[in-house]
């Protein structure tokens, strides 16, 4: 997703330089952007979070993963 929104972004026509308001596809792209960095950082903080409490366990992951999602 990252990589679509971000070629999206690289199309002549959707980044005009002589406009000076950004068009709202230029703007909903960057924040889908932002969205899709924030959920790999998310991804990445949970996994390690995971991983530290619960090692090699799968069985503990499941539970906590099960608990982050009950909540």
């Amino acid at each position: 997703m990252l990589a679509v929104d971000v070629s999206f972004l690289a199309v002549p026509g959707v980044n005009p330089n002589l406009v000076q308001s950004q068009p709202a596809s230029q703007i909903i792209t960057y924040l889908s952007t932002l969205c899709a960095m924030g959920s790999l950082i998310a991804s990445l903080i949970l996994a390690n979070q995971i991983q530290v409490l619960h090692g090699e366990n799968v069985d503990g992951a499941v539970s906590e993963l099960w608990s982050i999602v009950i909540i």
